[in-house]
């Protein structure tokens, strides 16, 4: 699992990706790549209990929701097809992004 920095469509957003490269979660855009960085770097650090994912019924599906510490929504994930698939998904992305790699790559910031 890595965390990966973006820049698309003048934003800084951050993507945790599996070992596979599938995008699990996105995050929404932030004005610096700093900013953008700070807070996937909160989110390596926030508690194992899962406090900040929420589900979100989308079309018959679960969607992951991650907020911050103020209750605003930082990013979102994956759609599930059921409640054990997206307690397992939850599980799984808790226990690895704390040893995930933050990679960024060399972006202008004028683009």
């Amino acid at each position: 699992m890595k965390i990966e920095i973006i820049y698309h469509h003048r934003k800084y957003h951050f993507l945790i990706k599996a070992g596979n490269g599938r995008i699990l979660i996105r995050s929404v855009g932030f004005d610096s790549r700093q900013q953008c960085v700070q807070y996937a770097t909160i989110l390596k650090k926030s508690e194992p209990d899962g406090s900040r994912f929420e589900r979100k019924k989308v079309d018959q599906r679960l969607q992951l929701v991650v907020r911050d510490v103020d209750d605003q929504i930082l990013a979102t994930g994956h759609h599930y097809s059921s409640n054990a698939t997206f307690n397992h998904g939850v599980r799984t992305i808790i226990s690895l992004v704390r040893e995930a790699e933050i990679v960024t790559h060399d972006f202008s910031e004028s683009r």
